[in-house]
């Protein structure tokens, strides 16, 4: 535990500086994740559902806050919409694809799995779901 509080104290003090010295801090939080082996998810804060939207509805309305907020409302950003943030031509995604590495959301992977995979998911945890209260009178007869 004391490696975790080390880690996380250095951490804050790294944040406030930050803040302190730039106005803002942009912090990279990157791990490897188990279920889709390789390729690099990038989360924002962003849900699957959001990122099976199209841009023009992601943008028109953004769905919640998101980790990027920030980038959206800074003058530098020239007006970024948050689909060009996330997975646009000059998003993390994209460098981080020009370096050989596969991730989501970016221009090539711009959603994390397909609307079908997804859907298909929703409908067996709905099966599931639908199938795990009390047995039936039938069941129990037999």
């Amino acid at each position: 535990m004391r490696a975790w509080d080390d880690y996380h104290g250095c951490l804050g003090e790294a944040i406030e500086a930050c803040s302190r010295h730039f106005g803002f801090c942009f912090l990279l939080d990157l791990h490897g994740q188990s279920h889709r082996a390789g390729v690099t998810e990038l989360g924002y804060l962003v849900t699957s559902d959001d990122l099976l939207l199209a841009d023009e509805v992601l943008d028109k309305v953004p769905p919640r806050p998101s980790s990027v907020d920030a980038l959206l409302h800074r003058s530098e950003a020239g007006g970024s919409s948050l689909s060009a943030i996330i997975r646009g031509e000059r998003s993390l995604g994209a460098l981080l694809e020009l370096q050989g590495f596969r991730c989501t959301p970016s221009p090539s992977i711009p959603q994390p799995v397909a609307s079908e995979v997804l859907e298909a998911a929703r409908q067996a945890q709905a099966d599931i779901h639908a199938n795990s209260g009390p047995p039936s009178q039938e069941a129990a007869a037999a």
